[in-house]
């Protein structure tokens, strides 16, 4: 019954860091709102919840030809590598993922995920529940790629 302050962040895209020569991490405003959530919430416990889609692919996004069963299978396997980043809080390694990867799979909740990480300083644990492609397009050639996890840690 107790009232529970809640404060929404809207993020904004990551693609001009991964399709540029910058980073996150060199953006004073990002650096600055990290700091201040951290001293915000010194001490107190704090639920972060971090809401985005992994891969947008196939011509509804722009590529020129829809996913077959090897092109689901290789989305899978990349995708799959990303949460290993984020079992480990591993916020910078996420980022370089996408980065080496030029956007390739178009993750859009890069932004959300990266600062929940940095948020939390790299001090987490996490469990998967679950990962799923679901159709984007009425022919069934292109998904959007989600996962459900859950992190524990501290900032």
């Amino acid at each position: 019954g107790r009232k529970c302050p809640v404060v929404p962040i809207l993020c904004g895209s990551f693609h001009h860091f991964v399709m540029g020569g910058g980073n996150p991490e060199d953006d004073d405003k990002l650096v600055s709102a990290m700091e201040y959530l951290r001293d915000a919430t010194n001490g107190r416990r704090t639920l972060v919840i971090a809401a985005g889609d992994l891969a947008h692919m196939g011509p509804a996004f722009g590529d020129p030809q829809a996913l077959d069963t090897i092109a689901r299978a290789k989305l899978t396997a990349e995708d799959s590598e990303s949460p290993a980043d984020r079992w480990r809080g591993d916020a910078d390694s996420f980022f370089e993922r996408s980065k080496k990867e030029t956007d390739s799979r178009r993750i859009c909740g890069l932004s959300p995920i990266y600062l929940a990480l940095k948020y939390l300083g790299g001090n987490v644990s996490g469990e998967s529940f679950g990962y799923d492609q679901c159709p984007a397009d009425a022919q069934g050639g292109s998904v959007v790629s989600i996962a459900g996890a859950l992190l524990y840690g501290s900032p």
